[in-house]
């Protein structure tokens, strides 16, 4: 969260990010029968995805920055973790891919969705 601008260091401040994020939120995104997303977007590019469930509980929040960009990648492989809500997603990729290959590329890298 820093890197995009706010400075996180415990849990409580985590926690009162997701909420002041999903209380300024300009747009709501419906998943039917899963929850929602509700982005803020508060300058430069921020942007902040909070994500409740069904009943409008939050159960996340993701950091994203908005901004042009090109290159190419290769998707590697689905990414799951543990903790993952219904509503995450991630894959491993690679920025550049050379040929064919899945094991090199410029740099690897996570992409959330």
């Amino acid at each position: 969260m820093s890197a995009i601008g706010f400075p996180v260091a415990t849990p409580a401040d985590f926690g009162n990010l997701t909420v002041q994020s999903a209380k300024s939120a300009q747009q709501n995104f419906g998943v039917p029968g899963v929850g929602s997303y509700r982005l803020w977007s508060p300058g430069n590019g921020v942007e902040l995805w909070a994500q409740l469930d069904q009943e409008n509980k939050l159960i996340g929040l993701n950091p994203h920055f908005s901004g042009r960009a090109r290159m190419q990648i290769q998707l590697v492989k689905h990414v799951a973790h543990p903790k993952d809500t219904v509503l995450d997603g991630a894959f491993y990729a690679w920025a550049n891919h050379h040929g064919a290959t899945t094991t090199g590329g410029d740099y690897p890298f996570c992409l959330f969705s």
